[in-house]
């Protein structure tokens, strides 16, 4: 039976609702740690009653796990635009890891909130070895986020670009989303208070961490065949070929 206009304005309104509180959330636990945030800062910031708040998320755990969420979703999404412009722009397994990376950097600086959210969910003990069905979602999505990195490195070993390091592409993906972690992070604690000359370092900074994780990851079997082509056309042998270190 279709619903009646009156009742589809009731949800309309009930979701606006409740995004009007998972908004208000998110900003209040980015800024103060969940430990310093209550329904009733919540509810204020939100312009609503604190029972009502309590209507939509029945727990402090809940609100923060939904907002958490909401954020690493959004995120997931990002990821997934960033392989896709990694193979635009380059086809690669290295451009894809570069792709994801910038993905993840621009976030930060436009989202500044659901980052600092998607960060402290992972040190926070709120989401450590619980079984709900929130807990499940946020690991599946951690999982999810270095799957990225790792079709990304896995297409790079198959194309050449990235050179695999020891036998284990899970520990390797490990590795490189740790790097790609914390050169974000570093351009979030940079970022703080900063203008147009600060901001420029940052932008810096990350730079230069690119250039040394793709430095890393580069394999040298292209440029090496590369270099034995130019060898074999010029006459000059194998034994003169120069290994062009990155």
């Amino acid at each position: 039976m279709p619903q009646t206009q009156p009742s589809r304005r009731r949800g309309d309104d009930r979701a606006r609702r409740r995004a009007r509180i998972l908004a208000a959330a998110s900003r209040l636990f980015a800024r103060r740690g969940l430990e310093n945030v209550t329904f009733g800062d919540i509810a204020e910031r939100a312009r609503l009653s604190r029972p009502l708040v309590y209507f939509y998320f029945p727990d402090h755990r809940t609100l923060f796990l939904e907002a958490v969420m909401e954020a690493r979703t959004r995120l997931l999404m990002i990821f997934k635009d960033g392989l896709e412009r990694g193979q635009e722009t380059g086809g690669s397994g290295l451009a894809q890891i570069e792709g994801i990376a910038r993905a993840y950097s621009q976030f930060q600086v436009e989202e500044p909130d659901a980052f600092q959210l998607s960060s402290l969910c992972e040190v926070h003990a709120v989401t450590v070895g619980t079984a709900d069905a929130l807990g499940q979602l946020i690991r599946s999505n951690e999982q999810s986020l270095k799957q990225c990195c790792m079709t990304a490195l896995m297409r790079g070993v198959e194309d050449g670009s990235i050179e695999l390091l020891g036998d284990d592409l899970q520990k390797m993906t490990g590795v490189v989303w740790a790097w790609i972690h914390g050169m974000v992070q570093a351009q979030a604690a940079n970022a703080v208070g900063s203008r147009n000359r600060k901001a420029n370092v940052v932008s810096s900074c990350l730079e230069v961490g690119l250039q040394l994780l793709c430095r890393a990851l580069r394999s040298e079997i292209p440029r090496l065949e590369q270099d034995n082509q130019v060898d074999q056309r010029g006459g000059l042998g194998n034994s003169s070929t120069v290994v062009t270190t990155y």
